[in-house]
């Protein structure tokens, strides 16, 4: 079964490769995705394949009032 978890700063590299993979002219660089995970807005998930490999990233900020937030996903079409 998939399970889905918190991201920690210990997956950035894994992030960064699935990035690439997905958006292989757009992925987000290195520092900006270490920025997305500690900004204390975001909330940053992974999804965790039955093989233990990381098979999707979904992050999103709260919004404040009047100022909605967003939400991002990564999962390679391979593995839908």
């Amino acid at each position: 079964d998939y399970r889905l978890q918190r991201v920690t700063l210990r997956d950035v590299w894994s992030i960064r490769q699935l990035e690439k993979m997905v958006f292989p002219q757009d992925a987000y660089p290195l520092l900006e995705i270490v920025m997305l995970i500690v900004a204390p807005i975001s909330r940053n998930y992974k999804m965790i394949a039955p093989n233990g490999d990381m098979a999707g990233f979904i992050s999103g900020t709260v919004g404040t009032v009047g100022r909605p937030g967003w939400i991002a996903i990564c999962w390679p079409r391979t593995w839908s």
